[in-house]
């Protein structure tokens, strides 16, 4: 018989604008569950922004921010992106990849 295996930690990468990273990483060091904690300088692109028809596209500076959290933990995660990270502009942060490590 196979045992079922059960879901334990996640890895979750969140790319975020740089002036939004220090303040997250800290609140992300205060959760309970977080094993590990990764930050990375990136440059991506918003495909969505209507402003970049007429000027091809651009690759924005962002910080990819990554770690693994205990599976209890993903819902906070996800709130502080909400809440510490979204602008109201394109490219905000608003994305959070999560998956089982």
């Amino acid at each position: 018989m196979t045992e079922i295996h059960q879901l334990h930690q996640l890895i979750f990468q969140a790319y975020i604008r740089p002036q939004k990273a220090e303040q997250f990483c800290r609140a992300l060091l205060e959760l309970d569950g977080l094993e590990d904690l990764y930050a990375q300088e990136v440059r991506g692109s918003v495909r969505r922004a209507p402003d970049l028809s007429h000027r091809g596209l651009q690759y924005l500076p962002k910080v990819l921010v990554s770690g693994v959290i205990g599976v209890e933990q993903q819902e906070a995660v996800v709130e502080l992106v909400a809440t510490l990270c979204r602008t109201g502009h394109s490219g905000d942060g608003k994305l959070v990849f999560m998956s089982p490590v």
